[in-house]
């Protein structure tokens, strides 16, 4: 392994190596399970860094500038009380002059300015802080659920032949939300709330019910049915399968850390396929159970392509290492490559 590797992971992650430099990591990473180990660790480690790459810069000098004008408005107002020191005598007076009511209180407006400016410093410290908090808190236990989700595919592939949970495209099942109502429907899903990311507005709902596929396949054609398939899916997307040969061929349970299985839902109008649920991002599956943060406008893992199959589609794969996850609802076949 190179004197480096810690650095060219670092890059990795950060999409900062050249294209030369990322596939001989790659190379790597596939042949060396101790580079993947230690390039996973790193991964956990930058997570909490995420959410601050889309943060708002403030104002430059706001901070030194709000320091100086607290600090000036307190001076202004210990010179205009004076300095001279209070006889002991007068102790016991001046509590009846530190009033609220304003009579005779010997705090000034320029005290509660400046207390005001404090308290404005102290807020553009704590509110964003704790704001990033809460969203890292909430991007953590989206990549939770799929990580459970995870979980329940590989007990569905260990009772079918390491077959995954998957549907031809003609039929009702076979969108992306699919996965969830085959795995409910065969009791390996038991918690429907698992589909749910925090940040979604999903989440904002009182309850979510997950039919079974005999419930859909009973359903009428309309739009009772297409609401149910949009939302089967709950807040994630799993890969369709692939056609090869003129025929479907579903998924199979492989330790590929290439191959992309779930994500957050993608939104076909947007041009680089974000998702409702992280403004900045979106949380990836894996093959193998790893779960990545992409950050946007980032839709590639290896040499494939998220979101499109090898022909610039939103449809089955054309091979069994084109993973394609589609937005929500019916499968569309829509021809997209402009945005490979």
């Amino acid at each position: 392994m190179a004197e480096n590797a810690q650095e060219q992971l670092l890059g990795y992650l950060l999409n900062a190596l050249e294209d030369d430099e990322r596939q001989q990591l790659e190379h790597e990473l596939a042949d060396d399970p101790e580079l993947r180990r230690q390039m996973e660790t790193m991964r956990v480690l930058l997570r909490p860094l995420e959410p601050s790459r889309e943060s708002l810069e403030p104002p430059v000098g706001l901070a030194q500038r709000t320091c100086r004008y607290v600090a000036a408005q307190i001076a202004g107002a210990k010179a205009s009380r004076g300095t001279r020191p209070t006889p002991a005598g007068r102790l016991h007076a001046m509590r009846s002059d530190i009033r609220l009511d304003g009579s005779s209180s010997r705090f000034s407006w320029l005290d509660l300015v400046a207390v005001a400016g404090i308290l404005v410093a102290a807020s553009l410290l704590i509110f964003p802080a704790l704001y990033q908090s809460r969203v890292q808190a909430r991007t953590t236990q989206c990549a939770g659920n799929l990580y459970n989700l995870y979980q329940a595919l590989a007990l569905y592939s260990d009772a079918h032949a390491g077959r995954l949970p998957s549907a031809p495209p003609s039929d009702r099942l076979g969108g992306g939300g699919g996965f969830a109502a085959i795995l409910g429907g065969t009791g390996y899903l038991n918690d429907p709330r698992q589909l749910i990311c925090p940040n979604s507005p999903l989440a904002e709902q009182a309850d979510f019910v997950l039919p079974t596929p005999e419930q859909i396949n009973r359903m009428p054609e309309g739009p009772e049915l297409e609401a149910v398939l949009a939302s089967l899916g709950g807040s994630y997307s799993m890969s369709l399968g692939y056609e090869e040969d003129g025929r479907f061929h579903g998924l199979e349970n492989r330790d590929n850390g290439n191959f992309a299985l779930l994500s957050d839902v993608p939104d076909a109008a947007s041009p680089d396929f974000r998702s409702h649920n992280h403004a900045g991002g979106r949380n990836v599956l894996l093959g193998g159970g790893n779960v990545r943060y992409m950050v946007l406008p980032v839709a590639i893992v290896g040499d494939d392509h998220v979101f499109l199959n090898a022909d610039g589609r939103i449809g089955p794969g054309l091979h069994s290492h084109d993973s394609v996850i589609p937005p929500a609802g019916r499968l569309p076949i829509i021809f997209t490559s402009n945005r490979r």
